[in-house]
């Protein structure tokens, strides 16, 4: 069996999740079957790296794109360049599955075609993402799912949605859920936190729009607990109109952001917070939910179908649109000590989430195809 992944992800966005996906499932899933050959297309110009081994070969793909991505009109152009010159330096085809990091379609492939949706925000909130950009998302997305010989979905709460919004056979969607990295389930705190001087609440991620950070701004500037516990948010720095409303609102000292960490670290303020809080409206999965789960903290989080659906009762829930819902959640997470068998037993439910299971999984996909 050939599998050829194209790695765009790898040029647009290097480090995020997606990228961690293909990066530890496409290892797992070519030591699992000695019949399969991978390919990957790798992006000319790529400032993240897939982590591959000798069973995996690697095709540079020619930066058209560094010639057109000036020009909006000819942006998709040369994406669609580089995915056929990809297919054409594979020199395969037939009796191969092309696999996507994110929703390219080869024309003319005469293979099959998998695609992975890792949410529907594009869909859910099209309020959001307006305009050309989106309607491109939207329209890249729509083609690849619905070309697809097999749709993977990394939650049963993104295969409703996808079966809600596309043109698709039920029959064609696989649920593989993702895995916790490895940092996240090890014992340990790390120095991390030594030049933090206040117990705190933490929040990991991106803050815009769905992620529903104001929400917990709201609700950190009316909490009685304020003075005495800060609020740690681990993502970008902080834009004008956060610093603004964070400055307004007088919590300017009581609010830190941390930039630029490394897993081990993550994992360290994790343990060493009194609660982490997740208020997001929608999520395909949630890497901070298992995060949070495997160190056995305590997670407070909006009531949303997926948080639900892997996170079960373990969480302090809150609802999402009431800030006042979310202040009541923080004093009853502030107030409760696990025990050792609860942190104990909130760890295992984590461990559930692991790449193997997710390569096994897929790897069950390619070869049904």
């Amino acid at each position: 069996m050939n599998l050829i992944v194209d790695g765009i992800v790898f040029r647009h966005h290097p480090i995020g999740g997606v990228a961690r996906y293909f990066n530890e499932i496409l290892p797992r899933i070519s030591m699992l079957d000695d019949e399969l050959k991978l390919t990957f297309l790798s992006p000319w110009e790529s400032s993240g790296t897939i982590r591959l081994n000798d069973k995996a070969s690697v095709v540079k793909v020619p930066p058209f794109s560094r010639f057109t991505y000036r020009l909006p009109f000819l942006r998709e152009m040369g994406d669609r360049l580089e995915t056929f010159a990809g297919r054409c330096m594979t020199g395969i085809g037939n009796n191969s599955i092309w696999h996507s990091t994110y929703n390219t379609v080869p024309n003319f492939w005469p293979g099959m075609k998998v695609v992975t949706i890792y949410d529907l925000i594009y869909e859910i909130f099209p309020h959001l993402y307006q305009g050309p950009f989106g309607d491109k998302v939207r329209f890249d997305q729509r083609r690849a799912v619905e070309s697809a010989d097999a749709i993977l979905c990394i939650s049963e709460t993104t295969r409703r949605d996808a079966l809600n919004f596309y043109d698709i056979n039920e029959k064609s969607t696989f649920v593989t859920y993702l895995g916790v990295t490895d940092s996240f389930k090890n014992d340990h705190k790390s120095g991390t936190t030594s030049n933090i001087d206040n117990p705190f609440i933490l929040f990991v991620g991106e803050r815009k729009g769905y992620k529903n950070f104001n929400c917990l701004l709201d609700a950190f500037c009316n909490w009685k607990m304020r003075d005495e516990i800060k609020l740690i948010a681990v993502g970008k720095p902080l834009d004008y109109e956060e610093e603004t409303y964070i400055t307004g609102k007088g919590i300017n000292k009581r609010v830190e952001v941390i930039s630029s960490i490394s897993d081990d670290e993550l994992a360290g303020l994790y343990s060493a917070s009194e609660a982490v809080v997740h208020p997001s409206l929608y999520e395909g999965f949630g890497f901070p939910i298992v995060e949070t789960l495997a160190t056995g903290s305590k997670l407070v989080a909006s009531d949303i179908p997926t948080t639900r659906e892997i996170a079960g009762d373990i969480p302090i829930y809150f609802d999402q649109n009431d800030s006042t819902s979310l202040i009541e959640a923080l004093n009853i997470a502030v107030e409760k000590q696990l025990t050792e068998k609860e942190t104990s037993d909130i760890r295992q439910h984590a461990f559930q989430y692991n790449w193997d299971n997710t390569a096994r999984e897929t790897n069950k996909v390619y070869k049904s195809l």
